[in-house]
């Protein structure tokens, strides 16, 4: 498995409420959000943004390779690109953080 992060993300330091209210302005009714909210989806934790696009990906990466349903022997590593350039950093390589 690849989790490919990329610099510049729009989820670095993304704020739930201002995106719950972007939902509320193009149409998605209240109750829509509070059945979610009701269903144990709070937009607080589900809309949670990162510090940075390294935490993003590692934190991804985590999931996944914690996940019960994802066996051991699946390899789960962790890449950030650079949009300008293409470029693939490798930051977690079978889920050990690379030097």
């Amino acid at each position: 498995v690849l989790v490919i992060g990329h610099h510049g993300c729009g989820m670095t330091n993304l704020d739930s409420a201002a995106m719950v209210e972007k939902f509320r302005q193009h149409g998605i009714p209240d109750l829509a959000i509070s059945t979610l909210e009701n269903a144990g989806i709070r937009m607080d934790r589900f809309l949670k943004g990162f510090s940075s696009p390294e935490e993003g990906v590692k934190h991804s990466v985590s999931l996944i390779r914690n996940h019960p349903l994802v066996p051991q022997s699946v390899l789960v590593h962790g890449l950030l690109i650079h949009p300008e350039t293409g470029a693939l950093e490798l930051l977690m390589e079978n889920y050990r953080e690379s030097p």
